[in-house]
Formats: structure tokens, C-alpha cells, sequence
């Protein structure tokens, strides 16, 4: 079996030139272009793995913190809570809820409801001990606790948390 392939003039010519004259560039050039796209599916994949990652993270957040405030939320506080009343002999526990926080809702609107109990946990986390358990428990309604040395009283307690909202 033999393969002759003639060109215009009608000579004979090698058939291992034509095939490195037309055919390997042209596969040189196909793999450059599926290097390049798959460089740039690779990239993409990277990219959509990061987000999700950052979605995933963002999600266990928010199942244990309020989306507003990013307090901890009441399942949060709850855990964090029992695991306090373990360790510690007195635990006060002060609860604010705000008032009129529906009507507010209903007049102004959720973003307006949202904007003051934005505000809320950070003044309660200023006015209160590092230590201290500040949590949004509802839209409004929020919780300190705090591990009562001997010599305090939670009276003291509910004083700061009081002033921390004036």
C-alpha cells in the first residue's frame, strides 16, 4: 500500500510534508484554543467556589444571628445561655422590649422598624460588660445576661441597660 500525492504541476510529492505543512498547526492551534478555554472554565469554577463558600458561610451566620441587628438570635442565645447557667452559680437576665416597635412598623413602614432596632444592639453592647450575652431574640424584643458576681445585684444591670437606650 502506497500513498503518492501529486501537486499541480503533476509531480509527486512527499506525503509527510503535507501532513506537517497543514495538519500540525492546525491541531497546534485547536489545542491552544482548548487550553485557553479550559483555563478559563477553571477560573469560573474557582470564582463560583469561592462565592458559594462565602454564601455558605454567610448562611450559618444568619441561622444563629439576626439579619438586622447581627446579634445573636434566640437560638443562639439560647445555647450560649444554658451553657453560661453551667458554669456560673447567678445568671441575671434582662429583657427589653420595645415599645409601640408594631405600630412604628405599621405607620413608618419594616425599614423604618428595622433602622431602630439596628441601633438598639450596639448601644446595649456599648453600655454593657464584654463578657455579657447581648442577643436579639425577636424585631423588638432583645436580652442581656450577665454572670453576677457576689457582690452585684441585677438591679445595676437593668440600670445600664436602661441608660444604654436613652
Amino acid at each position: 500500500f502506497a500513498v503518492v500525492m501529486l501537486n499541480s504541476e503533476g509531480a509527486t510529492k512527499a506525503p509527510g510534508r503535507a501532513i506537517l505543512g497543514y495538519t500540525l498547526p492546525l491541531c497546534a492551534l485547536i489545542v491552544i484554543a482548548i487550553t485557553f478555554h479550559v483555563r478559563r472554565l477553571l477560573s469560573a469554577l474557582e470564582i463560583a467556589q469561592r462565592e458559594l463558600c462565602e454564601r455558605e458561610a454567610d448562611a450559618r451566620f444568619l441561622a444563629t444571628h439576626h439579619a438586622v441587628s447581627r446579634l445573636p438570635n434566640r437560638r443562639l442565645f439560647t445555647q450560649a445561655l444554658r451553657d453560661r447557667l453551667a458554669v456560673a452559680p447567678r445568671i441575671c437576665l434582662v429583657l427589653i422590649r420595645l415599645d409601640s416597635f408594631s405600630t412604628l412598623m405599621e405607620k413608618e413602614g419594616r425599614r423604618a422598624a428595622e433602622a431602630l432596632a439596628a441601633q438598639i444592639g450596639p448601644r446595649l453592647m456599648a453600655g454593657s460588660h464584654p463578657d455579657d450575652l447581648v442577643a436579639q431574640l425577636a424585631n423588638d424584643l432583645f436580652a442581656v445576661a450577665h454572670a453576677l458576681l457576689p457582690e452585684e445585684d441585677g438591679e445595676t444591670l437593668r440600670r445600664q441597660a436602661c441608660a444604654a437606650l436613652d
